[in-house]
């Protein structure tokens, strides 16, 4: 808000009214109130799908392996309200089923939480310029929603799904050497040698070893 404060003088009758002390101060004063008024909501930069390969953490081996690392960080800004001044909140649906199972909001909410949670979710809460999600996530196609809310009432959201891509091979290990006795030349001299002959605990980071082929 602006108060505008205005003094209006009829000088002619003004100067008249001080040298012959006629009545009537000629002069005005008006306190105008100017209200600005902001409807354009936050803006995001990147609001589209994403997918990164999964490669679990080598850093952290007690994590599940057929996992990934991805930045979520949908570029979010406002062209009245600072970074640090907007409110901002996301959910996350894990193999997006439909059921959120992870929720986060800025703390200059204070003690209101954006979303319900009746099931008693991990929430974490951060500075608002700290907004950007950086953790690892298993593989999979998920689903996340961001909320911001301005200084002056305008909301805006933006969803996306990300996906972590199993994208590392099977690790083969296999037997150096078999031995193994041909048929006889008259019934063909075939040798049946299986794949499992050869298999010496062959593994995969997203794959049962006995789902393996």
């Amino acid at each position: 808000n602006i108060l505008r404060e205005w003094h209006v003088v009829d000088w002619c009758l003004y100067d008249d009214f001080r040298i012959n002390n006629y009545g009537g101060e000629y002069q005005w004063f008006y306190q105008q109130l100017i209200k600005l008024e902001n409807t354009t909501g936050p803006s995001f930069a990147n609001c589209s799908d994403q997918m990164v390969c999964g490669f679990g953490d080598p850093n952290s081996p007690p994590v599940n392996p057929c996992s990934g690392n991805i930045i979520l960080d949908p570029g979010i800004s406002d062209d009245c309200t600072t970074l640090e001044d907007l409110k901002i909140n996301y959910k996350i649906d894990f193999n997006n089923d439909g059921n959120y199972d992870e929720l986060g909001y800025s703390n200059n909410y204070g003690n209101q939480y954006p979303y319900p949670n009746p099931i008693n979710l991990p929430v974490l809460v951060f500075d608002a310029v700290d907004y950007a999600r950086s953790a690892l996530y298993d593989v999979g196609t998920h689903l996340i929603i961001w909320n911001v809310e301005d200084g002056c009432g305008n909301i805006n959201n933006c969803q996306y799904l990300f996906t972590i891509e199993d994208c590392k091979p099977p690790t083969a290990f296999c037997e150096t050497g078999i031995s193994t006795i041909p048929m006889p030349q008259v019934a063909g001299g075939f040798i049946d040698i299986w794949a499992s002959d050869f298999d010496l605990n062959s593994s995969d980071n997203c794959t049962a070893s006995s789902d393996l082929v």
